[in-house]
């Protein structure tokens, strides 16, 4: 579009959209190199490969769940800028994998029985665990390995339990362990004890 001295519109460049943007629920990304990969398939499903919207659009949505780009002006030009440089500094698998290695290896141990000590320790586990499958580690090579750091931080009440369930010389796999961890805590919570020194999966502090 050309204005009346037959010079270019930039306004007509940044193709704002006319209609309001309708609500979407995005995950934020703070910047952990853990949340990565999920932010990123979120968004690219939800915003990036979204036909309907413009490059303001997306940059929009983009600032509205990043903080490092609120100091960027608005405009289509620094949404491909922005994005790029956002795969550009995440987009790294071999520190994606070391974080979700050292989560694994750092969720706490329990020191006496607990159901909500246990439930946390699966949940811990399981989503490092699918994670890590989800980038592409052949993880199914590490499961007795994996067995021995969860049955490493059990309370000696449910080693012994395990014991007596497994009463194998084999040498167990994490799948075997898991199933078990997860049909004992399928007591009822009402009747286990609560004390336990696991924290929140959140409450990791050696995450990258």
């Amino acid at each position: 579009m050309s204005v009346g001295n037959g010079q270019h519109d930039d306004r007509s460049e940044a193709s704002f959209s006319k209609v309001k943007l309708p609500e979407i629920s995005l995950p934020s990304f703070g910047g952990r190199i853990k949340q990565w990969f999920t932010f990123r398939d979120s968004f690219r499903s939800l915003i990036y490969e979204n036909k309907h919207l413009t490059d303001v659009d997306r940059f929009s949505y983009l600032k509205s769940v990043l903080q490092e780009t609120e100091s960027v002006e608005l405009s289509s030009v620094n949404y491909s800028v922005a994005w790029k440089a956002l795969e550009f500094r995440y987009e790294n698998k071999k520190l994606i994998v070391k974080a979700h290695v050292d989560s694994f290896f750092a969720v706490d141990g329990l020191k006496r029985e607990s159901y909500g000590g246990l439930s946390n320790l699966i949940s811990a586990s399981e989503m490092n665990l699918q994670m890590l499958k989800k980038i592409g580690e052949k993880t199914t090579a590490w499961s007795k390995i994996l067995a021995y750091i969860v049955y490493s931080r059990l309370d000696p009440t449910t080693i012994r339990q395990w014991e007596t369930h497994h009463n194998s010389m084999g040498v167990p796999t994490y799948e075997n362990l898991i199933g078990f961890l997860r049909n004992h805590c399928a007591v009822p919570q009402s009747v286990a004890p609560t004390n336990s020194i696991v924290k929140p999966i959140h409450s990791d502090q050696r995450s990258i």
